[in-house]
């Protein structure tokens, strides 16, 4: 190989910054107990990161967007494996999921009926309205959790910003819905993530 050139007289070394990385673990978008698998891929992601690398877990429990990159890391993954999914469906007695409800409420056409199709075969008459109803319901609970989710990662990521070098959020989660409504906001994190120098 050929001979590293010598640095100038009088320069100084600069040392690399070290990588942060905050381990987000939305847990109100997976099913209460469930996300053992992923958390465990994420506990494995921890041991991958170099020595100088910092780390941090924030769940979508917190209601700040406090990190703390002190940690242990052992004790940071044992607190990771606890942080399994808390969202639980509690809307009806129908087999209604959050994406049909969605098109169901973006009235696109023929969703309410085959909802109700497949729900109200020899059931009473009242079936289909209260379908609907819980179709509404479960629609507008998505859409709430959703915003709330995009309002707090943003947060998040505005605490970032005074940070220096490179900063990674790992996102875990059950995935929020994202409609036309929300896309806004989607749009709005990506460009504070820009200004704060996060990777989502």
């Amino acid at each position: 190989a050929a001979p590293t050139a010598a640095a100038p007289a009088g320069s100084v070394a600069v040392a690399q910054a070290p990588r942060h990385f905050v381990l987000v673990v939305d847990r109100e978008h997976i099913p209460v107990g469930e996300g053992q698998q992923m958390l465990e891929a994420a506990a494995k992601f921890v041991d991958s990161l170099a020595p100088m690398d910092r780390v941090a877990l924030w769940t979508t429990a917190q209601t700040t967007p406090t990190i703390r990159f002190s940690e242990d890391r052992e004790a940071l993954k044992r607190r990771l494996r606890l942080s399994v999914g808390t969202y639980r469906d509690s809307f009806g007695p129908w087999m209604i999921g959050r994406d049909e409800a969605i098109r169901v409420s973006d009235n696109v056409q023929g969703a309410l009926q085959a909802i109700i199709a497949r729900e109200c075969y020899k059931q009473p008459e009242s079936c289909p309205a209260e379908v609907e109803a819980q179709a509404g319901q479960v629609a507008m609970d998505a859409r709430n959790r959703a915003e709330a989710f995009l309002a707090n990662l943003t947060n998040l990521i505005d605490s970032l910003r005074p940070i220096d070098g490179p900063k990674h959020i790992v996102l875990v989660t059950g995935g929020p819905v994202l409609t036309m409504d929300n896309r806004p906001l989607v749009s709005t994190m990506g460009a504070r993530a820009a200004l704060s120098r996060v990777t989502v």
